[in-house]
């Protein structure tokens, strides 16, 4: 029970603050909870709560800039005028444009707050071996969730320092497109799988959503395709390849073998 005199209302900003689980929720008399309209759920984390939780729920109907922070100030206000002084306001969320509001809540005999919740650590996705140093990749954005628990650690043979390079600069997505590329590949059988290293090169190359001629001719490209390549051989599904011969239309003619 929170005592008369220390009454806290939460005015949460859910755009800014995807979790309820850093929210000490307890410590709120009511928690008014301001969901973006293309929010579909809140999420309470892992947390477990023994005492109700009274919440007044408002759902943005449209998509707008700024709309959030609008609805947000104009229930701050709307609550002012008609709740008790004693009642301590405090507005959760990581953005600073709410501040002058603040300062002018606190002018008109109100203790009104600005709370940020800092955000968990991004935590390190997969790690790649290359001679037993391990390199951590991490992601800040993606354009939408993966499941990387999935994902091998892959130990590479002992390759060229840009190959590391592309591995730190590519995100996870590239570690997931060799994983179903190679599944792809095993399951193929070996009569219908590429026989040169020039046609084994165009299926890797597709098969990290490389499929114009022009964009797989570039430097940058050609480096992804070969890291991949060097994959296939670290993990025994082909033989290494010494790529020093190419026929007369300068495309190479290797012939390609298969281990699984």
């Amino acid at each position: 029970m929170i005592e008369a005199n220390c009454v806290k209302w939460a005015f949460i900003d859910y755009e800014n603050i995807p979790s309820l689980e850093r929210i000490n929720t307890l410590g709120y008399e009511k928690l008014i909870i301001f969901l973006g309209a293309k929010q579909k759920f809140l999420s309470f984390g892992d947390k477990k709560y023994g005492t109700p939780l009274n919440i007044v729920l408002i759902q943005i109907n449209e998509v707008s800039l700024n709309n959030l922070d609008f609805h947000l100030c104009f229930y701050l206000g709307k609550y002012d005028a008609i709740e008790n002084k004693q009642i301590t306001f405090e507005v959760i969320s990581n953005d600073n444009a709410y501040s002058n509001l603040i300062k002018y809540i606190q002018l008109n005999n109100r203790e009104c707050k600005h709370v940020k919740i800092p955000l968990p650590p991004e935590k390190p996705i997969k790690k790649l071996v290359l001679d037993n140093t391990v390199v951590t990749v991490a992601v800040t954005k993606t354009p939408k969730q993966v499941e990387f628990s999935s994902l091998p650690t892959i130990i590479i043979k002992p390759i060229a320092t840009e190959h590391l390079a592309i591995a730190a600069k590519e995100d996870t997505l590239l570690i997931k497109s060799i994983k179903e590329l190679t599944e792809r590949l095993i399951k193929q059988p070996k009569e219908k799988r590429p026989k040169t290293t020039n046609s084994l090169k165009n299926y890797i190359a597709s098969g990290i959503g490389l499929r114009d001629q022009k964009i797989i001719n570039l430097e940058h490209n050609k480096k992804r395709i070969d890291y991949v390549l060097r994959c296939l051989i670290n993990q025994e599904i082909i033989t290494d390849i010494n790529d020093t011969s190419n026929s007369a239309d300068g495309n190479s003619k290797l012939i390609i073998n298969y281990l699984k």
